[in-house]
This record gives C-alpha cells, structure tokens and sequence, in this order.
C-alpha cells in the first residue's frame, strides 16, 4: 500500500477540519456566519401549546415523546382536526405524514403511533372505530375533546420542513388521494367538461318558473357553474359520489360532456346481478370449511342463466306490473326477513331460488342492511374497474352509483366494457 493510501483524511473538501478530539472545544467552522435556526415561530389552531403538551407528555408517562420535533408533530395532528372543526377521519398513515412512529422507545409504557397517542393524552376522542372488513373499509373518525373548549389560536415551534409540508399541503392530499382512487383524477377533469344544453337550460328555467323541483334544479345550476363543487367523495363501500348524480332526471338528457351529448349505460338489474358475487363469495366459505357446495353451485349457475336469458323482474313478476314488482323486491332486500317474508315478490324468489335467498338471511341476521352494504361494495368493483378501462381509452366518462355516463358516440364501446367488467366479476355476461 502506498503512502498517499495509507493516510486516510475525513474531509475531501479543501478548508476543511477534523473535529476536535479535546471535549469541551468547538467544532471549528469554515464561515464565522451564525447557523440559522431549524424552527421558526408558527401559528397553529389547537387547544393546547407546545408547553402544555409537554407537561401532558410528561404527566401521562410520554417523556420519550417530549422532544421539540414530536411536540410540534402532534399539535399539527391537533390543528388538522381543528381547521376540520368536526368530527373527520384519520388513517394511521396520514398522521404518520406529521410525525412518524416511535420505533426504539426505552420505555415499555411509550405509545408508538401518535394517534392512538392524542386518545391516551385524552386530547382527540374516538366518535367511530376504523372498519376493515371483506366489503368495507373506512378510517376511524375522531373528535376534539371538548372540555379543552373551542380551537384557538397557538404560537408553537416548527421545524422549516414541517413548514414547507403545511404550504404544500393541498398538493399532497390531491396527490394522496388520486393514488389511493385511480380514476379520482380524471373523474375531477371529466366534471369540469360537464355542461347543460342550451334546451336544457331552458327547460330548467320553465320549470323552476313553475315551481317544480325548483330547490333541486337551482341547486344543480349552481353547482354546474361553481367550480368548487367539482369534487367527489367515496364512502366506505367503494361507491363515487359528485354534484352531477343530483341532476334531475328531466334535465338528464340535455347534460354535455366535452359539448356532446350523452348516454347513460346502466347495469341492469344491478343488485341481482351483485347477488352472485354474494352466493361466489359463501361458495369460497364453504369449501374452507369442508362444506359441500354441489346443491348451492347448482342453483348460481341456473340463477345466472335466468339473467341472462329473460328479465328477471318479468320471469318472476309474472303479470304484476314490473315497475312496483321490482321496487317491492329490492326493498325487500333490505328488510328484516320477518317483514321481507310478508310480500309476495320475496315469497317468488325465495321459492325459485331457496338457497340463495337462505345466504341472504343468514348475512341479514344480526343487521338486515348487512347485505346492501355487499352490493354495494360489488357494485362500485364493477362500475370502478369499467372506468378505469374507459379512461385507459382516453373516453370522456363519469361513475352514477350502477352506471356510467359517457358521450353517445362511444355508448356501444363503454357497453361492451361495461359488459366484460360484469362477466368478469360474476360469469354473468348482462349488463
């Protein structure tokens, strides 16, 4: 090894010094410039300052999380749920964005996630436990404990980071949402090109001079024109809401998108259709725990074949009048089985397809929505993956509950995507 290798130095950099190895000395440094501060002075919503949470911390048997970084941390947490001034959701992931967890405490009593910190400080109460279930998924919901009274106005100590994360913070949820929603993105953009025919308008006007369904259609026109009403939201079962779905159905036909006119391509028979997926779903249940399913398999293929080779409503209806045949059945769906037996519709499904209808009840037994809650989450799968193919496809289109809406020059494209996406999820090829 040569001479020049065997000299090892710390610094590459010329103006450079070791540190002292004499404790006590200063760190020499090459400017005589002051190094500037990592916090600066910030104002916050909260109900407790950085003084207060501390001795909190401390009295609570917290210190570890006693440190500046953590302390200005968790009142950003606070003054998230401040700025809400309700009861709103937090995922544990989200509040791991403003302080991480506590990975080496020293301390076995040391709360490692913050949330379920702000709960044992008694700072944040829990209103609804997160749901994380097979057809449903939702964050749990927290409150302000009110006996610290209504947010105020605090001065804390942030860090610069921290700083930049609250400037850019509408960035960051815009960007943390569309990766958890795929199709959220161009469902915002596709809003912003939705518009009301020059007939529609019309229309609109004569019958808000009329006073039919003024409130709704006043309320429509105005969040057409506003474009902060260009959101969505998604509840727990998957399903996409925004302003559009409140349209009147009499101004339905006059909606633009992108200045064409559009269709509306629907799942017929949505919920029946979604009831295979249930009757797939025990099928698996079954087998894992060693159950024969040849009898239930049997039916769900003779159940699928009906749907796709007559009306459903019609075949089970007979001559009773399909509108109020369909909406006694569906709401029957949703009933408490002692009532569901009473109506006739229920009794004609129960007796073509008995094991099928005996899933319902079981799922129904301790809460009769428990099964609406399934078909919806079904029902949004189907609608959310054909979507996100129509919007693979560059087609204009907007999610409504069981169907889409896209131009009508594309109608029989988003159809046959519509129809494979159905297929796929339930072997049924009905849309």
């Amino acid at each position: 090894m040569s001479e020049n290798q065997s000299k090892k130095t710390p610094f590459s950099a010329t103006n450079r010094k070791k540190a002292p190895s004499v404790e006590g000395e200063k760190t020499p440094s090459v400017t005589n410039k002051k190094s500037p501060s990592y916090y600066i002075q910030g104002s916050l919503l909260g109900i407790v300052g950085d003084k207060e949470m501390k001795d909190i911390l401390c009295s609570k048997n917290q210190k570890e999380w006693s440190t500046k970084k953590r302390i200005s941390g968790l009142l950003l947490i606070l003054d998230y749920f401040a700025r809400k001034n309700k009861t709103t959701s937090m995922s544990s992931e989200l509040s791991r964005q403003y302080v991480s967890t506590f990975k080496g405490a020293k301390n076995p009593q040391t709360i490692r996630q913050p949330l379920a910190l702000l709960v044992h400080l008694g700072l944040i109460e829990i209103v609804q436990k997160a749901v994380i279930a097979p057809h449903r998924k939702a964050s749990a919901k927290y409150c302000l404990n009110p006996s610290y009274g209504k947010p105020r106005s605090i001065k804390a100590e942030i860090s610069l980071q921290q700083e930049e994360k609250l400037k850019a913070a509408p960035e960051r949820q815009e960007k943390r949402l569309n990766k958890k929603h795929r199709t959220r993105k161009v469902i915002l953009e596709d809003l912003a090109r939705l518009s009301l025919s020059p007939e529609g308008k019309n229309t609109a006007l004569k019958m808000i001079t009329s006073n039919e369904k003024s409130h709704g259609i006043q309320q429509f026109l105005k969040a057409l024109e506003d474009t902060g009403s260009r959101t969505i939201s998604i509840n727990p079962s998957g399903t996409i809401y925004h302003y559009a779905m409140k349209c009147p159905r009499e101004l339905k036909p006059h909606l633009l998108l992108t200045e064409k006119p559009v269709a509306n391509i629907d799942m017929k028979a949505a919920h029946l259709v979604c009831l295979v997926c249930v009757g797939r779903d025990r099928v698996t249940w079954m087998r894992k725990q060693g159950i024969d399913t040849a009898n239930l398999e049997v039916e769900i293929d003779r159940y699928k074949t009906t749907l796709e080779s007559v009306d459903i409503y019609e075949e089970l209806g007979g001559k009773l009048n399909r509108k109020e045949f369909k909406r006694t059945l569906l709401t029957s769906l949703n009933m408490a089985t002692t009532k569901a037996n009473k109506l006739p519709p229920y009794q004609k499904l129960k007796t073509k397809f008995p094991r099928i209808v005996r899933i319902i009840e079981d799922i129904k037994k301790n809460d009769h929505k428990a099964l609406s809650k399934q078909l919806q989450f079904f029902t949004a799968q189907i609608i959310e993956s054909a979507l996100f193919e129509v919007q693979s496809l560059s087609i204009p289109c907007l999610p409504d509950t069981d169907a889409l809406i896209a131009p009508s020059e594309f109608e029989s494209q988003v159809r046959g995507i519509l129809s494979d996406c159905i297929k796929k999820a339930t072997g049924s090829a009905t849309t």
